[in-house]
C-alpha cells in the first residue's frame, strides 16, 4: 500500500513540474529585481549607507512580491495578488528613494532624478488625459 502512495505522489510531482516552470517563468522578473536591488546595496554600502538600506527594503520587498505571485498562480488566492501588487508598488517606490539618496551626491544625478521624474509624470498625464477623452 505504501509504494502505490509513493507511486501516486511521484506522478503528481511528475505532472505538476511543467506548471511550475511555466509559473517560475512569468513571476521571475521579481526575483531578478530583487536580485539586482542587492547588487546595488552591496556597491552603495560604505559610501550611501541611506541608499543601501532603501535598496535592500526595496529586494526584500520585490522578493515578497515574487513570493506571493508564485502563490497567487498556484493557489489562486486574490489577497496575494493584491499583496504582490502592493508589494511591487512599494519596491519601486523605495528605489526611487535610493536615487534620490544617491543623488545628494552625485552632481549628474541630482539634475537627472527632477528630470526623470518630470518624464514620469508627463506619461501619467498623458495616459491620464488620453484615457479620460478616448
Amino acid at each position: 500500500m505504501s509504494e502505490a502512495k509513493e507511486e501516486d505522489l511521484e506522478h503528481k510531482l511528475a505532472s505538476f513540474h511543467p506548471k511550475f516552470l511555466r509559473i517560475i517563468r512569468r513571476v521571475y522578473p521579481l526575483a531578478v529585481l530583487g536580485s539586482l536591488c542587492v547588487a546595488i546595496s552591496a556597491f552603495a554600502h560604505q559610501s550611501y549607507p541611506e541608499a543601501q538600506a532603501y535598496a535592500l527594503a526595496s529586494a526584500s520587498l520585490f522578493l515578497t512580491a515574487f513570493v506571493l505571485s508564485f502563490l497567487y498562480e498556484i493557489f489562486k488566492f486574490t489577497l496575494a495578488a493584491l499583496m504582490s501588487y502592493i508589494s511591487t508598488a512599494l519596491a519601486v517606490f523605495l528605489l526611487f528613494l535610493a536615487i534620490f539618496e544617491f543623488s545628494v551626491s552625485v552632481p549628474m544625478i541630482s539634475r537627472t532624478f527632477p528630470s526623470i521624474m518630470s518624464f514620469l509624470g508627463l506619461i501619467f498625464f498623458s495616459s491620464l488625459y488620453y484615457s479620460m477623452f478616448k
